[in-house]
């Protein structure tokens, strides 16, 4: 498997960093390099984090017929197909498995990530956390703007979504009061951030993501009130969910997948 992207733009982007919307597309590439059969079907497999259980939470695998390959792509092994993610805002990962036509499944998958905002009123409880994770080119700033319609949040930035990732940036303001962080990468390469909303009460707010370029000098945002208690400055969580799942075939023989150009 050479690659895996997700995306609800139209047209497709290979970048695409928020879904607004349920309906998305996923395009992936591989190849059957066993010198067999040939590739026959594929499954998506869907995670989306919940906080109450601290981890990514998975969908089930259900093989599907492989469509035709993309006919824009001038080749045998790209392939995109529509998904249908679950209305749960925050970071949600595919994974895409294949199988050949004698049955055998890919060893491990391809994957990819994106947060889904939703457009319309967000809503959390007391205590509850959301998970964003916004990859990030070098040069550039994400901003992150929440507006409170009731309750009160907090928002932390963690550079990276290691569990040694640094806190950068914090937007811990009392009541419904709007939260504002900006985080510039001026690394010399894409960093995922992994941007956290907590809810200190029961709240409903919407939220936006933009990107742009670094201004010069660049502008970082860290701003709470005097007397509130700041967030834990270590990540909720840390790292993709693991590569097993649960893909089960009876005696399975697992193939290597490759992809080429």
């Amino acid at each position: 498997m050479q690659s895996v992207r997700i995306s609800d733009d139209n047209p497709f982007s290979d970048n695409d960093a928020v879904a607004t919307t349920v309906n998305v597309k996923v395009r992936f590439v591989a190849g059957d390099n066993s010198g067999g059969s040939g590739l026959a079907r594929f499954c998506i497999v869907r995670y989306v984090f919940n906080a109450s259980q601290h981890r990514f939470v998975q969908s089930g695998c259900s093989f599907q017929s492989l469509p035709a390959p993309d006919a824009q792509s001038g080749d045998s092994f790209t392939y995109t197909v529509n998904q249908t993610i679950p209305a749960d805002s925050g970071t949600q990962y595919v994974f895409v498995w294949v199988k050949d036509r004698a049955g055998n499944i890919s060893r491990t998958p391809g994957f990819d990530v994106i947060s889904f905002l939703d457009p319309n009123e967000i809503n959390m409880n007391r205590n509850d956390v959301r998970v964003f994770r916004f990859t990030v080119p070098n040069g550039q700033r994400g901003i992150v703007d929440v507006q409170l319609v009731s309750g009160d949040v907090d928002v932390s930035v963690f550079q990276g979504i290691a569990a040694s990732a640094p806190r950068i940036a914090v937007s811990a303001h009392t009541g419904a009061t709007a939260e504002h962080v900006v985080f510039p990468n001026l690394t010399g390469s894409s960093v995922t951030f992994q941007v956290e909303v907590r809810a200190a009460a029961a709240s409903r707010f919407t939220m936006s993501f933009q990107q742009g370029p670094v201004p010069a000098p660049p502008l970082g945002k860290s701003d709470s009130a005097p007397s509130k208690e700041l967030p834990a400055d270590a990540p909720y969580v840390a790292g993709p969910p693991a590569l097993q799942a649960n893909v089960s075939e009876p005696e399975a023989i697992y193939l290597p997948i490759i992809a080429s150009e």
